[in-house]
């Protein structure tokens, strides 16, 4: 059989299904499994509970930082991006000059530069991530667990 049926594990998806995720894991909704006494339970957030998250101090911190993060990371990557745009548009022959006498030219270099930029700043994203916001997270589940 050339074709293979894609959702042949289809009935072994949680209802939350792909959304899950992604979705905050700071107010689940739904059916979550109690691994104390094997039952599933239902839990669903109240909006005074949300409330009371969306006024928490580390919550506030948490979304500011995340925010800053993002934004940082795009405008500098669109500064990238838009400056290669604007080098190719006004001055292409600065990018056709040869870096040795050979064929290796400039536009060639600032290409793999900007990949390598590419990287790093995800790099850095990652660190951020795993040192700064996802603690503050972890933090901020723990107090509104309680």
């Amino acid at each position: 059989m050339l074709a293979k049926v894609v959702n042949d594990d289809a009935g072994s998806l949680n209802q939350r299904g792909a959304l899950g995720l992604f979705a905050s894991k700071l107010a689940p909704t739904g059916r979550r499994f109690n691994h104390n006494n094997n039952k599933k339970e239902h839990t669903t957030m109240t909006p005074d509970a949300i409330e009371h998250i969306r006024r928490h101090p580390d919550f506030i911190q948490l979304v500011r930082r995340k925010q800053h993060l993002y934004w940082s990371l795009s405008l500098i990557m669109l500064v990238i991006y838009f400056g290669f745009v604007l080098l190719v548009a006004f001055s292409p022959a600065t990018l056709g000059q040869s870096l040795s006498g050979g064929v290796t030219t400039v536009g060639m270099l600032v290409g793999v530069v900007i990949v390598l930029l590419a990287f790093a700043l995800t790099g850095f994203y990652v660190y951020r991530a795993n040192h700064v916001i996802d603690p503050l997270n972890d933090k901020l589940k723990q107090e509104c667990a309680a």
